[in-house]
């Protein structure tokens, strides 16, 4: 009777279980850092923000930029909502850590929704460009969580 009652509780809860599947964002993203118009290769982060109360920040690894060059990809994997299933996207943008006279962080504007997919070929494929990003350019809106 024992072994009854658990393969019914594992047929009724199999399909609830097999349909919470996390989906996979990837975003890639190239850069030129420069402070006064000169490289910067200090170290800078990939960074997608989930608006999830467990898991709010994903930092990628910090990457050097050689000549102040950033080109690099990264992915973000997203539990779906347990209730209707849905995915909230994430917001990707890039953390500098150089002080260019507006602060030790210097965090870009989102990379828009529409530039980031669910492969990673694609993201490959289809970078965004955030061109020359002159660090003593202080902004006042910052990405900052």
């Amino acid at each position: 009777m024992q072994h009854l009652t658990i393969i019914l509780f594992l047929v009724a809860v199999a399909p609830v279980i097999s349909k919470i599947v996390p989906k996979t964002f990837y975003a890639r993203a190239t850069a030129v850092f420069v402070c006064y118009n000169s490289p910067v290769e200090a170290a800078t982060a990939f960074v997608a923000i989930v608006d999830d109360e467990y898991n709010p920040l994903h930092l990628d690894h910090l990457y050097q930029t050689p000549n102040g060059e950033f080109d690099y990809t990264t992915h973000v994997d997203v539990e779906p909502d347990v209730f209707d299933k849905s995915f909230k996207k994430p917001k990707f943008f890039l953390r500098k850590h150089f002080d260019c006279g507006c602060g030790e962080v210097y965090n870009t504007p989102y990379i828009p929704e529409g530039r980031y997919y669910e492969t990673e070929a694609e993201a490959i494929e289809k970078p965004y460009n955030y061109g020359i990003i002159e660090l003593s350019f202080c902004r006042e809106e910052d990405n900052a969580e």
